[in-house]
């Protein structure tokens, strides 16, 4: 039932994630002026975008600078995207329903890589749709996995409840017979005063 559940999960997230094949070619303000780059819509939060962009960048061996509400990556040989040495800049916007990834890159004096790296950047943006449904699968396992724990701890609950009952069952029908047992003593003991009284 499981591995069921979680193959319908990974078919949902793999149809969601399609959205960041399609690039969008988009210009963006950085140090004061618009450069063109491109843009993926993913169908993740803001946040678990952000969360995979770092880590794919940082398991590059990349390090990041905070620049102009950019992630910025400067003078790098990253050929996943451009083979040369080149700044690569970053950012993730959206909100808690879809985020979109915003890749600019420069080669220096305002030069920056569009048609050239078009593909690159395509298999990229898939790269990080891949990783955020990894993520997506691996979260929803652990949300399932303590639904799991706490829908056998309900059961073993239920179970420990109705030998209770059982038992106070017992008790209540060994205390019935106990009270008709009493109640005939006292009526045989009622019997022998009356007598007395009666001589």
């Amino acid at each position: 039932m499981k591995k069921i559940f979680l193959i319908a999960v990974a078919a949902l997230l793999a149809t969601t994630a399609l959205n960041a094949q399609d690039l969008k070619d988009v210009k963006e303000k950085l140090n004061g002026a618009h450069r063109p780059g491109f843009a993926g819509t993913f169908n993740y939060s803001k946040s678990e975008m952000e969360t995979v962009v770092k880590q794919h960048m940082k398991d590059a061996g990349l390090k990041s600078k905070s620049s102009d509400g950019f992630m910025s990556y400067m003078g790098v040989s990253y050929k996943d995207i451009n083979p040369g040495q080149s700044d690569i800049y970053l950012k993730v916007t959206g909100d808690k329903q879809s985020a979109t990834v915003i890749l600019l890159v420069s080669t220096g004096y305002d030069t920056f890589l569009t048609k050239e790296i078009e593909n690159n950047a395509k298999a990229f943006m898939k790269a990080l749709a891949k990783e955020a449904k990894e993520n997506a699968i691996k979260a929803q396992e652990k949300v399932l996995e303590k639904a799991t724990k706490e829908h056998a701890s309900a059961i073993k609950n239920l179970e420990s409840l109705e030998k209770e009952k059982v038992k106070l069952e017992e008790k209540i029908e060994n205390a019935k017979k106990e009270i008709s047992a009493k109640a005939e003593a006292k009526a045989n003991e009622e019997t022998v005063l009356k007598k007395l009284n009666d001589r």
